[in-house]
């Protein structure tokens, strides 16, 4: 119920099922707890998602993986809070994919960031070179900076 919801955008209700089964004691499965941060996702809601992320293992004793951080690197990014996404990306314990890098250098050609931008445009060639899409996205941020 709480994927559908997040999928049809109806944040309020996913976070209201979500507590009530908090409080009922009901365990959350995997994809339940990644549909809740792609519905925090939809709506821009940070720090919401930041809660819910790093009370994941405490109260529902789910462990991160590769795919609740890319929804963390995603909600950041959308929200154009880039630096910060380099930051969680650093961070991960995962060593991250390229697509992980990708969905940066795609926020920061949205926000128009060619500094980090092109930061991670190195990144992602060192990890994978034969990787058209890094190159659009960087010639697109090129573009929109005027160089």
């Amino acid at each position: 119920m709480i994927s559908c919801y997040a999928k049809n955008g109806f944040v309020e209700d996913v976070v209201l099922l979500l507590e009530s089964m908090k409080k009922k004691g009901i365990k959350l499965k995997d994809s339940t707890m990644v549909s809740v941060l792609i519905a925090c996702n939809y709506t821009s809601l940070v720090e919401r998602a930041i809660k819910y992320f790093k009370s994941m293992n405490r109260d529902y004793g789910i462990i991160p993986n590769i795919k609740y951080y890319m929804c963390i690197v995603d909600l950041f990014g959308q929200a154009g809070c880039l630096y910060e996404t380099h930051n969680v990306i650093k961070n991960i314990p995962i060593k991250p994919e390229a697509s992980t890098w990708i969905a940066v250098l795609s926020a920061c050609r949205i926000h128009d960031n060619l500094e980090l931008g092109e930061k991670v445009a190195k990144i992602i060639f060192e990890v994978e070179p034969s990787n058209s899409v890094p190159y659009k996205l960087l010639v697109d941020l090129y573009a929109v900076s005027g160089r």
